[in-house]
């Protein structure tokens, strides 16, 4: 099953974990995209975040660790295929649509509008959706590898240092309850480990590019879309066939919120990582092996 011919095909974003999507997701949604009702603060929308999580376990892998995905066969294809697309014509889209949109369609096959999700593990689960949704087309963001492991390890390092048990954890240890986690990744706490993992993401994304006609796909780098922003949008708004004049696209960016870029180059540890990963073939394909001289 795929999304219908009357109906409007998903926008899929891709990207590697602390890569920028989210900044990416909230511009999207300024410029008219649809991205969910219910989201997380990093606006992944809840409902997709599910199914993902549910299609990693049925192939015996993490967001952390995807390296099982490559295993995945006809099996999988066949029974993931039948549960998604069953869900996506269930009440259970209220989650994504909202109240009013749902009272309007009942099946994600033939929304009316500009849509999109966000997920980082899209850019791994992305084999089942292409075959739900044949037509839909992809955007990714991507980042240098060395401030995204570095972030990675930040990250987990907070959430350790920030850990508490209170009375409803208390409660999800005591039932032995398999979606409470101490931490979310022990494996990225490694920066070397996060940089293998970015080369992961990398390397199922140009799977896809591979895959797709140019119309489906297009990706920015984050260092030149912070810089760029406006330039992006006009990019992103015909890729799209969206109708926004500079006025509009001089706001939405106005509006973002960036990082800064090569952040890693202020640290003896960012720099390290950097010297030890410069010489990797995926480092140089991105044209990220010359930025210490």
């Amino acid at each position: 099953m795929g999304a219908q011919k009357l109906g409007y095909s998903p926008l899929i974003i891709l990207g590697m974990h602390r890569s920028g999507t989210t900044m990416l997701t909230k511009a999207l949604e300024k410029m008219g995209v649809f991205v969910g009702d219910k989201k997380r603060h990093n606006y992944e929308a809840t409902f997709f975040q599910t199914l993902n999580r549910w299609l990693l376990y049925q192939a015996n892998t993490t967001w952390d660790y995807p390296e099982h995905y490559q295993y995945i066969d006809d099996v999988y294809f066949k029974q993931t295929q039948r549960v998604i697309a069953k869900r996506l014509e269930t009440t259970a889209i209220r989650e994504y649509l909202g109240n009013a949109k749902f009272l309007k369609c009942h099946s994600l096959f033939q929304l009316n509008f500009p849509w999109a999700w966000k997920d980082p593990v899209n850019s791994i689960t992305w084999p089942v959706w292409l075959k739900l949704f044949p037509n839909a087309k992809f955007i990714h963001i991507y980042r240098n590898p060395f401030d995204v492991a570095l972030s990675l390890q930040k990250r987990e390092m907070q959430r350790a240092e920030s850990f508490k048990i209170g009375r409803r954890r208390q409660l999800k240890e005591r039932f032995l309850v398999q979606n409470f986690q101490y931490q979310q990744s022990y494996f990225v706490k490694q920066a070397d480990n996060g940089v293998h993992l970015w080369k992961q993401y990398m390397q199922s994304i140009e799977k896809l590019k591979e895959s797709l006609d140019q119309s489906q796909f297009i990706e920015f780098q984050y260092e030149n879309l912070i810089e760029n922003q406006e330039l992006t949008f006009k990019q992103l708004s015909s890729f799209l066939e969206l109708k926004l004049n500079a006025k509009e696209m001089h706001k939405i960016a106005s509006a973002m919120h960036v990082d800064s870029k090569y952040k890693f180059k202020s640290s003896s540890k960012g720099k390290e990582l950097y010297q030890n990963w410069k010489e990797d073939p995926m480092v140089q394909k991105y044209q990220y092996h010359n930025l210490i001289k």
